[in-house]
């Protein structure tokens, strides 16, 4: 069974989606990358740097969607860290912003927090 989604627009004209499997479970995420914005970006830069580990962006804060940050582990290993999808954002988990994938071999991993994705790269044994 999927999960049904919606659309309602808002007064003020901005569009906000719902979904859930059955009434009882729906919760509001956001349309857009709402949840991205240019402190939640500083905070990761802080938590990569504060990790020790060698890092860059590729500069799209502005148009999240696009937004790349790529980590060297401390053993040299690729990681590429991207915004969570806007279906996949968690309103009752709101500081997991982050999806962090390992080069080779493929390895993506749950939605994390700046905290937890800087601590998880810096720690991760293959």
């Amino acid at each position: 069974m999927r999960a049904r989604r919606y659309v309602l627009t808002r007064e003020d004209g901005r569009e906000q989606e719902w979904r859930g499997w059955e009434m009882a479970d729906f919760h509001l995420i956001p349309a857009k990358y709402e949840h991205i914005n240019r402190a939640r970006c500083n905070e990761l830069d802080s938590m990569l740097t504060r990790a020790g580990l060698s890092w860059e962006s590729n500069g799209r804060q502005d148009t999240p969607r696009r937004l790349e940050y790529t980590a060297a582990a401390p053993g040299g290993r690729p990681w590429s860290i991207r915004p969570v999808l806007p279906l996949d954002f968690d309103p009752w988990q709101p500081s997991d912003l982050w999806r962090a994938t390992c080069g080779t071999p493929q390895k993506q991993h749950p939605a994390l927090s700046a905290h937890a994705v800087a601590e998880h790269i810096r720690d991760f044994r293959a």
